[in-house]
């Protein structure tokens, strides 16, 4: 039996959020689950039970739930801010993922709470495979974490390859290894992932881009 829950709520409407929470934390407490409230959209956080809003739910985002966290282990709850939206962007996270609107009943909303508590005690014996981040643990190297700040600046292939002294080719190579990595196949993607992860803040200089510029090259 579980005896956490790690919650996240994705939407701008405080006052709507709040209440969603409050009616989260009453179920919890009926049923002895500590519930622990994720303050921001983070895959390698885990969240099990994420409720986010249509207009939260960027490109980055849809990809990151539908590859990154197994169907088993996440619960999604999409929260339409207009009765009768289209559901068509959503229909690739297929299982586990619950479409409602601001207006659903609380009563509803503790019935899909109970299916998803069941089917993620169901699951809780399967063992989650590793999520890429760029950290002091990242599978990323530095070269291609430092790659990725010139991509982010709009910065070419081989702009980038004169700068680091690196082959075109390489730059290229890199970047497809970083994609793999991060279970991304599209340019796209890899740009809302950089926009997600705070890559497009503006640097202070042109060259706090290459900080530690002089480590090894490959």
């Amino acid at each position: 039996m579980k005896t956490n829950l790690s919650v996240l709520i994705c939407d701008d409407d405080r006052f709507y959020a709040s209440g969603l929470q409050a009616l989260i934390t009453e179920w919890a407490d009926a049923r002895h689950l500590h519930t622990h409230f994720a303050d921001q959209f983070q895959p390698r956080a885990r969240s099990e039970l994420i409720f986010i809003t249509q207009s939260e739910l960027s490109p980055y985002r849809l990809h990151a739930l539908r590859m990154e966290i197994p169907a088993s282990r996440r619960h999604v709850f999409i929260i339409h801010e207009q009765e009768g939206a289209s559901t068509d962007d959503f229909n690739s996270l297929q299982e586990n993922c619950v479409i409602m609107s601001r207006q659903t009943q609380p009563a509803i909303i503790r019935q899909h709470l109970e299916t998803a508590l069941r089917k993620l005690e169901n699951s809780a014996g399967q063992t989650l495979p590793a999520i890429a981040t760029v950290t002091s643990n990242s599978p990323l190297t530095f070269r291609e974490t430092q790659i990725l700040r010139f991509l982010a600046r709009g910065i070419s292939h081989a702009t980038v390859a004169r700068y680091l002294q690196i082959s075109e080719k390489t730059v290229s190579t890199h970047k497809r290894n970083i994609m793999t990595k991060l279970n991304i196949s599209r340019t796209t993607e890899l740009n809302y992932w950089l926009i997600d992860e705070g890559f497009f803040r503006p640097p202070h200089s042109f060259s706090s881009l290459t900080s530690n510029s002089n480590s090894t090259n490959t």
